[in-house]
């Protein structure tokens, strides 16, 4: 339960906010492969503009200093948990790093495009991240639910850059493309194992004859 969890959660988050139009969006695991992905959705004719490509290098940081242990890395949490065993979901606090790039034909509807995404990001940053094959227990509606971790997404800094000078072999002719960073510095490595209970056999001798 890696790093990916937040990557489909953020594509999500970001269809959510454009569902309304013809924009497609293209998130990091579709990276390697982006140009391939395109040609296949297109039947290599050229791609239709607006597009948001969101990519993220592979690696991440782990907040803290690479040797000492928090409590939810080793001890966990414990989430369900019987007489015989009980689930333990252990998590290390971890940093990611995106950039978003938006694809437009002409400037003034990147210019359009690039104002929504910061009013949204700014006004609606939580991320909603499910964690697969966790489920906790509910007391109030007495249920086990699925486990969910709200992230939240902000900017890495506060400059849009004017990437339109780039090449790009997958778009034809002019176009012009706006970037920004954005960080979800709150994302976590997930693990998650069972533990079996030990069981003690306690025989009792009537010693009273």
């Amino acid at each position: 339960m890696s790093t990916f969890l937040y990557d489909e959660a953020l594509v999500r988050k970001f269809k959510s906010w454009t569902h309304k139009s013809e924009i497609e969006i293209y998130g990091p695991n579709e990276a390697s492969r982006v140009f391939e992905t395109i040609a296949d959705k297109t039947g290599d004719e050229p791609i239709k503009l607006p597009l948001i490509y969101i990519e993220r290098d592979r690696g991440f940081n782990i907040i803290n200093d690479g040797t000492t242990r928090r409590p939810l890395s080793y001890d966990g949490k414990d989430i369900n948990a019987d007489s015989k065993q009980a689930e333990i979901l252990n998590a290390i606090p971890i940093s990611l790093s995106y950039q978003v790039n938006v694809y437009t034909r002409y400037a003034k509807e990147a210019d359009i495009l690039i104002r929504n995404l910061i009013f949204n990001v700014i006004n609606y940053p939580a991320l909603e991240v499910e964690v697969p094959k966790v489920r906790i227990y509910n007391p109030k509606t007495k249920e086990y639910e699925d486990f969910k971790h709200t992230a939240r997404i902000e900017f890495g800094n506060t400059e849009i850059q004017d990437n339109s000078n780039e090449k790009e072999r997958f778009i034809e002719g002019n176009y012009t493309k706006l970037s920004f960073l954005i960080m979800i510095n709150d994302a976590y490595l997930w693990d998650l194992r069972e533990h079996r209970n030990a069981e003690i056999e306690i025989i009792v001798e009537d010693k009273t004859d």
